[in-house]
């Protein structure tokens, strides 16, 4: 058995596993990430504003930032500030045009398609995009995820007309069952309240 037919057979075997390592592991993204019913994490953007949110499919979430909270309960979202003892309500909208994690974790990961850029033993880097442009949310044209060897989310950007936004995720959790009163707020005597339902 000659040298060059040793160093050709091994080229073609890695031509042919680099294919499968990389559709396994957009597989393992697909079959981890597509059917979530619930999530939790730590984040924080490229500005270093840094928060906490817990989410349930349906539009339930509740946002935790230094100064203030969001909370949703899939109709009425309380905006909660602490300093000023004041709660803004307003009605949830499910097509809003606002980005979110929420809304990347339930809805992008579900409607875009994915496409695996680069792996490796490391890291992966998936592009989610658009199946048409009608299907786009909030304006969104494309995201990427950043996961870890574990396939554990690290970091998601979203691309919107053109500008990048980038969120860095810890202590992420799946499918955590998270109770109810997750999802509401009763408001404390004595504090000002803006209903803008």
């Amino acid at each position: 058995m000659s040298l060059r037919f040793n160093v050709t057979a091994a080229f073609a075997a890695a031509v042919l596993v680099m294919p499968l390592a990389g559709r396994d592991a957009l597989d393992a993204f697909q079959a981890k990430y597509t059917k979530l019913k619930s999530v939790s994490c730590t984040f924080r953007d490229a500005t270093g504003m840094r928060g906490s949110l817990k989410a349930r499919k349906g539009g339930m979430y509740h946002i935790t930032l230094s100064d203030r909270e969001i909370i949703c309960d899939g109709q009425t979202v309380w905006n909660v500030v602490p300093s000023t003892k004041t709660v803004v309500l307003n009605t949830y909208k499910p097509s809003s045009d606002e980005v979110s994690l929420e809304r990347v974790f339930f809805l992008m990961l579900n409607i875009y398609r994915p496409t695996l850029i680069s792996h490796t033993k490391q890291s992966s880097l998936i592009r989610l995009a658009a199946p048409r442009e009608d299907a786009m949310l909030a304006n969104i044209n494309q995201a990427e995820i950043i996961l870890d060897r574990r396939n554990i989310i690290t970091s998601i950007n979203v691309t919107e007309y053109g500008t990048t936004s980038t969120w860095f995720v810890s202590k992420l959790v799946l499918d955590r069952k998270l109770p109810p009163s997750t999802f509401t707020f009763s408001i404390p005597k004595g504090w000002q309240t803006v209903d803008l339902r």
